[in-house]
């Protein structure tokens, strides 16, 4: 596993990273790992109702208010 987010609830999230793979990103890549791990906590924040939806429209809006406007799967090694 790459990364992986979890929101703990009272406005407070969680992003762990693998530090092996994190050394063989290049900044881009980081970067957009970082916002698109955020936008996971951010949805679960903000749309409960929606955190079963992964990388659905919802997950996709917060990516491009974000600066990411073609989000796609990070695809590593």
């Amino acid at each position: 596993v790459l990364a992986d987010a979890e929101y703990l609830g009272r406005g407070e999230g969680i992003i762990r990273l693998n530090p092996v793979v994190w050394e063989e990103l290049s900044t881009h890549q980081k970067y957009e790992l970082i916002i698109h791990e955020v936008c996971h906590i951010v949805q679960d924040h903000l749309y409960p109702q929606h955190s079963h939806e992964f990388h659905g429209y919802t997950w996709r809006a917060l990516m491009k208010c974000s600066g990411i406007h073609r989000p796609r799967a990070l695809i590593y090694m």
